[in-house]
């Protein structure tokens, strides 16, 4: 049955061969543009744990590293070493991979061990603030100090 709307029965009458081309191209240059976009890095472990999926390392995203004021701030993801890819989560169909902001104050030494921002909407209500925040000694997170903080 053809579309009354074009009847020459083509999608849309100015889908030549060259207009497909280029939308195809568009439509891959940005969905590995996305796909970059989670491996641009360079990524830096700084703590690891384990759940049912195995191990699990807590890795900083480099690129994201800015200052805020007196502190610094960084994103992470949760890599999943057996599966090989990173943590995600899914929210009305759409894939999203987990990320949490953490901030440090390199003049005092210490990093905020509670997340001051997050993309998983399930944890909007587990945000620390700066009065809240648990802050510990850079001492225990020396990949922190040496990425965020530029120190040994």
């Amino acid at each position: 049955m053809r579309n009354a709307a074009a009847p020459s029965g083509k999608f849309c009458s100015f889908m030549t061969p060259n207009v497909s081309a280029i939308c195809a191209a568009a439509i891959f240059c940005f969905c590995v543009s996305g796909a970059q976009a989670m491996e641009a890095g360079p990524w830096v472990t700084f703590k690891s744990g384990r759940n049912s999926q195995g191990r699990l390392e807590h890795q900083i995203d480099v690129s994201s590293i800015k200052p805020e004021g007196r502190y610094k701030s960084f994103w992470t993801r949760v890599w999943v070493v057996r599966e090989k890819q990173p943590l995600a989560f899914s929210v009305n169909e759409r894939m999203f991979f987990w990320s949490q902001k953490f901030l440090v104050d390199c003049g005092g030494k210490h990093l905020g061990v509670s997340f001051v921002d997050t993309n998983q909407p399930k944890e909007d209500r587990l945000r620390a603030t700066e009065k809240t925040m648990r802050w510990e000694s850079l001492d225990k997170f020396p990949a922190v100090a040496g990425t965020v903080c530029g120190k040994k």
